[in-house]
Order: structure tokens, then sequence, then C-alpha cells
């Protein structure tokens, strides 16, 4: 894969202080930092530094972490609630390699959707920024909890005995195994549909097939099995 660079620029406060907001960087990731001002009409440029990013769980023990709450993320839901008590602050949401800045209410509360729901046992990390010094002040980690998955359920045509590929919908990602007389399936991989709230899973099945059941594992647990007779 090509190597992507992106540059961020700001503009210092007093005392040189900056803050830039970036779309996040992977732990391990160099960050090269410069400066430069104008003096007599010419640019000057300052000499690079280099800054190594570390994990968020750095932060975790920081004394700003304890100004940070956040509702139970459920692997069933999109929307994560909290709130942060500094008034100087702002606040960012990370999970996986996705990172985005919170809109904060006046009583420092916050509001976001996720993409999709998250898998049970995976992290979010809600970051606080002290603005008045330009330091990370704390991060809480809240692992998204999971009770037993629902019964999936098989799409329309997926009883056709003709058809190459199934499709399965389940409210939760996992594992999905799927079992025929001739082969057991599994998979992970799944589109999320927002219009319904659920995950699908396609899945190719062996010609001519007959009965097909499948069910959904994940850390909470294993599903009830859903049955469909192939004609």
């Amino acid at each position: 894969m090509p190597f992507m660079r992106y540059e961020y620029t700001g503009t210092s406060k007093a005392k040189g202080r900056f803050v830039i907001k970036t779309k996040g960087f992977k732990k391990g990731a160099v960050v090269t930092v410069s400066a430069s001002d104008k003096y007599k009409g010419k640019t000057r440029t300052s000499a690079k530094t280099k800054v190594r990013v570390g994990s968020q769980t750095q932060y975790s023990n920081a004394a700003g972490s304890g100004k940070i709450s956040v509702s139970k993320i459920r692997s069933t839901s999109r929307v994560v609630k909290g709130k942060i008590a500094l008034k100087t602050g702002s606040a960012y949401i990370s999970y996986g390699e996705n990172s985005a800045s919170l809109d904060l209410n006046k009583d420092g509360s916050f509001s976001y959707t996720l993409p999709s729901p998250k898998k049970g046992g995976s992290s979010v990390y809600i970051t606080l920024h002290d603005n008045s010094n330009g330091t990370i002040a704390g991060v809480k980690k809240v692992t998204v909890s999971a009770s037993k998955p629902a019964k999936p359920s098989f799409m329309k045509g997926s009883a056709d005995k003709k058809a190459k590929k199934i499709q399965i919908r389940a409210k939760e990602k996992g594992t999905l195994v799927v079992q025929s007389s001739k082969k057991k399936i599994k998979t992970t991989k799944c589109t999320y549909q927002s219009k319904g709230s659920y995950f699908v899973y396609t899945v190719k099945v062996p010609a001519k097939a007959g009965k097909v059941r499948c069910y959904l594992k994940t850390i909470a647990g294993k599903s009830k099995t859903a049955t469909i007779k192939r004609k």
C-alpha cells in the first residue's frame, strides 16, 4: 500500500502554545512538528521535532480522567453519551482506527452516534484535552458490554435452493456459524444496515444444500439456532 502522508497547520497562541485538530494517529506513528514565521518578508522555519504516538491508556490514570463520565455502551447500541467536568476542555472519541471531536453542550454533556454498533468486548476511548495549556488531561476507556445474542434470521431469497449465497440478519457483530448437511461455515464479515439497525452476513452455501441452520456467537455466549428448509 502507498504511504499516506497528512499535513496539518495551525496558529500558536500566547507563549507559543498551539492546538491543532487532526484525524487522529495510530499507536506507534511518528508525528513531525515544525514552526515557521515571517521576518522582514522572509519565511523562517524551525528545526523539526519528532514525537511517537503512544496509547490512550497511558493517560487513564491522569488527574483529568476523573472528570470524564460515560454511560454504558452496549453491543446493540450506536449512541455514546457522557459528560466532562472541565470548562476549558474539549473532548474526542476514538474506536478502532477512527476518531472524531465531540460537540459539547454548555454543561459539558455530549452524545455521539457511532456508524454502527461496536463488537462486545471492544474498547471506546474518550480523551479530554485541556485547552488552557494544550495538554491531554485524561482518558476514559469504556469496554463495550454484551448480553447473550438474539436469534439471527434468514433474509428473503434464502429458501431458494438454487441460490448460491444466502443472507442472514443479526442484531450485533460476532461469529456467525452456518451449518448444512454438506458443510460448516464460520464468518465474521458483515455490513450494517442503519435503516433497520441490523447486521447482514452473506454466506456462500453448497449447491443444493437442503436444511440450513445458523447461530451467532459473541463473548456473551451463543444465540438460539435459526433453521430454514431450502426448496
